[in-house]
């Protein structure tokens, strides 16, 4: 099975093949421990449900763009970069997952909009920015390890997450955090360490209870634009 991937010069792997079915292949991943760009986007047809080896440590951008992958997203546990794993495949379902150890969700999900259940994010997660934007379709509670070092972007236009919003102790950047995430109808928070809160809230209009601000925000530029409640 391991004649589906070469090596090539940039040290990816790239499928020798220009039709993948996943379906038919999870052998093929068992041992493998980068995939790290293991498709390149737009180069081959790729479907099926995604996979992730047990040994696998690395899966930046393996998926990265492949709309025509279905199902629910597989990462093993001992994954420790996820950095645009999924981003952009569009038809993925199912709830978000990681590993036990995952350190970088930086754009893990990034335009999963299909995807539903609610967020995921080990204590071993520091890069988080972006990590769900433009997933409509996830709900329940905002989530945030205290190991995360900045939340840019993370939940922008969740539409539907609409539980409590979240801010690790270690968070510095809120910009944009939950822009948009208007079924949020819990109070706001700010972590002790914050200093950006530009546009964090803003269009939170069933956001209740009080406003926060921590101690060291510098820049709260448009943070509750358009709360109505």
């Amino acid at each position: 099975p391991y004649a589906y991937f070469v090596k090539d010069t940039d040290n990816k792997y790239t499928p020798v093949i220009s039709n993948y079915n996943l379906k038919q292949s999870s052998e093929a991943f068992e041992y493998i421990v980068d995939m790290s760009s293991m498709f390149a986007r737009g180069r081959n047809t790729v479907y099926g449900s995604p996979k992730c080896g047990r040994y696998t440590v690395d899966m930046a951008f393996a998926y990265d763009g492949l709309e025509r992958i279905t199902g629910s997203p597989n990462v093993g546990k001992n994954v420790i970069n996820m950095c645009g794993a999924y981003k952009s495949c569009s038809n993925l379902t199912g709830s978000p997952v990681a590993g036990d150890y995952t350190q970088d969700m930086h754009d893990a999900y990034s335009g999963c909009v299909n995807l539903t259940g609610s967020p995921v994010c080990p204590d071993s997660v520091v890069y988080f920015n972006n990590a769900y934007y433009n997933c409509f379709n996830i709900t329940g509670d905002a989530v945030c390890g205290n190991n995360v070092d900045g939340l840019v972007g993370t939940y922008r236009r969740c539409y539907r997450l609409n539980g409590k919003p979240a801010c690790g102790v270690n968070v510095t950047n809120m910009y944009e955090a939950y822009s948009h995430c208007n079924s949020l109808s819990s109070g706001a928070v700010s972590g002790p360490l914050v200093t950006d809160m530009h546009s964090c809230y803003s269009n939170c209009t069933n956001l209740k209870g009080d406003a926060a601000c921590g101690a060291n925000v510098k820049d709260m530029t448009a943070a509750y634009k358009d709360r109505k409640s």
